[in-house]
């Protein structure tokens, strides 16, 4: 059974990470240089295991998939409002980044899982 709240409070820690990252890049200069860029990209990434972590660590019976779906979620938030400013701007959406992040950003989540019950099984053992 999904736990909702576990979903929910973990997908604001991972908003606490992405968004002040995603803002940073939007007003990044196009000239700066890519490894800049590279390293935001990092933290983003952070912010998804970070989400994945947090239900992983909560969720003892299903971290996984709650893992996943914080994951997912957080991007879901993020990427909802990105699509919306794009869309008003008039540029071009391509459905299959949007897909194919999106399953990053779980799968991330779902590593951060591991590694949570991974810990926690680590503390049990000693």
């Amino acid at each position: 059974m999904i736990d909702w709240k576990t979903v929910a409070s973990s997908t604001l820690a991972g908003l606490m990470v992405v968004v002040p990252a995603t803002i940073v890049v939007q007003f990044l200069p196009d000239d700066i240089h890519g490894s800049v860029r590279f390293l935001f990209f990092g933290v983003i990434i952070f912010g998804f295991l970070a989400a994945g972590y947090g239900a992983g660590r909560q969720e003892r019976s299903t971290p996984m998939i709650h893992g996943a779906l914080a994951g997912g979620a957080t991007y879901a938030c993020v990427q909802l409002v990105g699509l919306v400013l794009r869309l008003a701007r008039g540029e071009t959406v391509n459905p299959f980044a949007y897909l194919f992040l999106a399953l990053l950003a779980a799968t991330t989540g779902v590593l951060g899982a591991l590694f949570a019950d991974w810990y926690l099984r680590r503390d049990l053992r000693s």
